[in-house]
C-alpha cells in the first residue's frame, strides 16, 4: 500500500496516544505491529525533516524550530530564506509515498472501540489501518 510520509507520521503519532489508552492486549499489539511495521519510514521523514528545518529555519529560545498557535505551525525562518523553496521542499517530503504493509484490526476488535477518544484527533489519520 502507497501511504505518504506525512500520512505515516500522523499514524505513529496516533497509534502513540492509543497505546496510552490502555484498551487491551489486541489493540496494544496492533498499535505496537503497526509502530514497528512504519518505523524505518518514520525514522528517515524525521531525518529529512530535521535537514529542512536546519537549512531554512532557526532554533527560538525554547531551541525549536516552530511553534504552534491556534492550530497553526508556525516556522521561524531565517531572515535570508527562500520561502518558496521552502515550501517546495516540505511539500515534496510530506507527499513522498512509501510502500507500507500495514496490520490491519480485525473488525471483531474494531467493534469493541466504538466509544473510545483520541483527544482532538480524527480516525481518517489511521484510516489505512482499520478494516
Amino acid at each position: 500500500m502507497k501511504i505518504t510520509f506525512d500520512k505515516i507520521a500522523s499514524g505513529v503519532v496516533m497509534l502513540s496516544k492509543i497505546k496510552e489508552l490502555n484498551l487491551g492486549v489486541p489493540v496494544d499489539y496492533w498499535c505496537t505491529k503497526n509502530i514497528k511495521i512504519m518505523s524505518d519510514d518514520y525514522a528517515y521523514y524525521i531525518k529529512k525533516l530535521i535537514e529542512v528545518y536546519k537549512e531554512y529555519c532557526y532554533k527560538d529560545e525554547n531551541d525549536q524550530y516552530c511553534r504552534f498557535e491556534d492550530n497553526t505551525t508556525i516556522f521561524n525562518l531565517k531572515e535570508d530564506c527562500n520561502v518558496e523553496k521552502f515550501n517546495e521542499e516540505m511539500s515534496a517530503l510530506m507527499t513522498n509515498e512509501c510502500e507500507v504493509d500495514p496490520f490491519v484490526m480485525s473488525m471483531k476488535v474494531w467493534e469493541t472501540l466504538t466509544n473510545f477518544q483520541i483527544g482532538g484527533h480524527d480516525s481518517s489519520e489511521i484510516d489505512f489501518l482499520l478494516p
